[in-house]
């Protein structure tokens, strides 16, 4: 398993072979384009995320050479790209899915021709390998941890998808599924819809633009809405074109 410092041993690790790509000689437009698309790559511990980088197959080892300029990592570091078939049936079609740490990266093109990017909150767990297996994602409501640490569970929660998810429509989602959650493990239902409605008056700026659209007026009341989810009276189509809003991002 390892000490309790090789994580941050590892990391300094690598970053000293990234350091040292990074900082190359840079003499031709060919190089200079290279240094560009890696500076869109990044790494946290051992994931790592190329956007739109043509160039990581051919310079993802350090013994590799392509443009006057020597690869990346250590040949020691096998570094294989990962496909999650699953989740092609989970998104839009015509995109294409991209999971980093705890976000799913939506890409796809508009008719414009435009590229976006619209993200989702990813659990490895739903993947088919840990299907049968019994997974507890918070304490329960009986454990002997302090009330305070209990009580902040759905506030952190919150925050969180607030931060990762793009898409109105998925946090509602994912918020009920949430309080679903919470609920099984002795959480009081009420008290979480509750605190969930004291957030979001907390945060008007999360879902500004959404919250206050003409033709859907249902994400005014988001709270309404995840209690719809709760009743199962309402069903989120992953499979729907997420809307064009100013909230997506390029890339």
């Amino acid at each position: 398993m390892g000490i309790s410092a090789a994580p941050f041993i590892a990391n300094l690790f690598l970053a000293w072979y990234e350091y040292r790509f990074m900082t190359q000689p840079t003499t031709t437009a060919r190089q200079k384009e290279v240094v560009r698309a890696f500076s869109l790559t990044k790494r946290y511990l051992d994931d790592l995320l190329a956007l739109n980088n043509r160039f990581i197959s051919r310079l993802l080892s350090v013994d590799q050479r392509y443009a006057g300029m020597h690869g990346l990592y250590p040949t020691s570091l096998q570094v294989e790209p990962q496909s999650h078939p699953h989740l092609q049936t989970q998104i839009p079609a015509g995109t294409t899915a991209m999971p980093f740490l705890d976000i799913l990266l939506i890409l796809r093109t508009t008719p414009s021709g435009d590229a976006r990017i619209t993200t989702r909150l990813y659990d490895k767990r739903v993947q088919p390998v840990f299907d049968g297996v019994r997974l507890s994602r918070f304490i329960g409501a009986d454990s002997n941890v302090n009330e305070a640490s209990k009580r902040n569970i759905f506030t952190g929660q919150f925050h969180r998808l607030r931060r990762v998810v793009m898409e109105v429509e998925n946090f509602v989602f994912e918020s009920a599924n949430l309080i679903a959650a919470l609920t099984q493990m002795g959480y009081s239902r009420a008290r979480l819809i509750r605190d969930c409605a004291r957030v979001l008056e907390a945060t008007p700026q999360a879902y500004y633009i959404q919250r206050r659209q003409r033709q859907h007026p249902e994400y005014a009341d988001l709270v309404g809405l995840i209690r719809q989810y709760l009743a199962r009276r309402r069903h989120f189509d992953s499979t729907a074109v997420p809307l064009e809003l100013t909230q997506t991002h390029h890339w």
